[in-house]
């Protein structure tokens, strides 16, 4: 005790201590602590709502802890979150919807902007290594154990107006090029001029005379300029965390639909409702059977219910989209989902039709899952003209919310509204 305090300057209090012990061999510690006005204490013990015993705890004595999670859970409504707590909710549920790699990706990749801690870290460490050799008069700078890090840092962005050497040549380069593999730029200069050997290999012999041609390094010129590769050929005198990130990570080809399910004037809970419709990862009929689960479309009694035929070869879903985006689509509603999908990427609409139809179709979506999922539960069900006012009322209280000053050029969303 009297070392653990000299080490930690914290000093037990023994008449606010007790002692615990279990064993043959326990009298000489239980001695001392009574010697130094320890109580001594019997096990079992709780502590922190836990029984502290010598042995195994059984299934029961686990019930108090679990009765107390389950009634956490229970307790955890989901319409009590925010868009972030359900993204909370959906990362720690065992059972995903969508892979996880799907998740860590941009919005305009499909995922959810979701930065993976891999590539996070990454960018931390680059961070790290940027001030090591940008920032001289700072501690990063001064400290002699990261020497060896800047030299081997500098060798690796040495680059000609081609690109970096390394990729180039590979590691076999530098053996050819007669330049180590941690040495830097001035280190390959000798009186003035490249000393870079020669090779009678084409590829080395056409290196070789480029590397000739690129101006030698000369210190009466200035000091050399660190910069930082933020894209293609496009250096900055700054470290920029985004742009490095967006380098480092595995790219995704982009999705024409973000747009239709990610927009200023959307719902966050009716964006990621079209976003899993989207990736057909909603728990229709035809995923549930793989879970022994036999479920036919509860809106019009089909057998087989899709993500397709739910949205909208159903007639209810169908009539209830064809009411509400007709007019205001030209006419050109369809039940193909593919087909709707790719007319509200790309339609030749004015701004506030296009911006209004996106509306209506992502409420839709939303209200009609909603209704399919009151069914299933047997909580009510509605008809197709009490569904097009539920939605219609969700759509008068978006705009309302939007709050537009009078000078803005989406002030007359809710008159368009109302004419179509």
């Amino acid at each position: 005790m009297d070392q653990f305090a000299r080490i930690s300057g914290l000093h037990i209090n023994a008449f606010k201590s007790s002692i615990f012990a279990s064993g043959q061999t326990v009298t000489p510690m239980l001695n001392e602590a009574e010697r130094l006005g320890i109580k001594a204490g019997k096990l079992p013990v709780r502590y922190l709502g836990m029984p502290l015993t010598t042995k195994a705890l059984s299934k029961q004595e686990y019930e108090p802890l679990t009765d107390q999670v389950r009634g956490r859970m229970l307790a955890w409504r989901n319409k009590c979150l925010s868009y972030a707590g359900r993204l909370q909710l959906i990362k720690s549920t065992h059972k995903a919807k969508v892979a996880w790699e799907d998740l860590c990706c941009p919005l305009e990749e499909g995922g959810l902007g979701i930065r993976k801690l891999h590539y996070s870290s990454k960018v931390f460490a680059l961070s790290l290594i940027w001030r090591i050799i940008s920032k001289k008069s700072s501690m990063w700078g001064g400290c002699k154990k990261f020497l060896d890090l800047e030299k081997a840092v500098k060798a690796s962005v040495a680059s000609i107006s081609s690109g970096r050497l390394i990729d180039i040549t590979g590691a076999v380069g530098t053996c050819y090029l007669g330049i180590a593999r941690d040495a830097r730029v001035c280190e390959a200069v000798t009186q003035a001029q490249w000393s870079v050997r020669r090779h009678r290999i084409r590829h080395f012999h056409e290196l070789h005379a480029r590397i000739q041609r690129e101006p030698v390094p000369d210190d009466q010129q200035g000091q050399d300029v660190i910069l930082w590769n933020h894209s293609d050929d496009n250096f900055k005198p700054w470290f920029c965390s985004a742009r490095t990130w967006d380098q480092i990570r595995q790219k995704k080809a982009t999705v024409l639909w973000n747009k239709s399910v990610w927009f200023t004037q959307g719902v966050p809970r009716f964006s990621f409702i079209v976003w899993l419709a989207v990736r057909n990862r909603l728990s229709t009929g035809d995923r549930m059977r793989a879970w022994g689960i036999h479920q036919g479309c509860l809106l019009c009694g089909e057998r087989d219910e899709t993500r397709d035929h739910v949205f909208f070869v159903c007639p209810y879903s169908f009539t209830v989209w064809d009411k509400l985006a007709n007019r205001l689509s030209g006419n050109r509603t369809d039940p193909d989902w593919t087909t709707s999908l790719q007319f509200l990427s790309a339609n030749n609409l004015q701004i506030m039709d296009k911006i209004l139809l996106k509306m209506v179709f992502q409420t839709t979506i939303y209200h009609l899952w909603q209704e399919r999922n009151r069914r299933r539960h047997q909580t009510g069900h509605r008809t197709v003209d009490q569904t097009v006012r539920v939605i219609d009322k969700a759509m008068r209280n978006r705009i309302s919310s939007l709050r537009y000053r009078a000078d803005h050029k989406f002030t007359g969303l809710m008159q368009r509204w109302f004419e179509v």
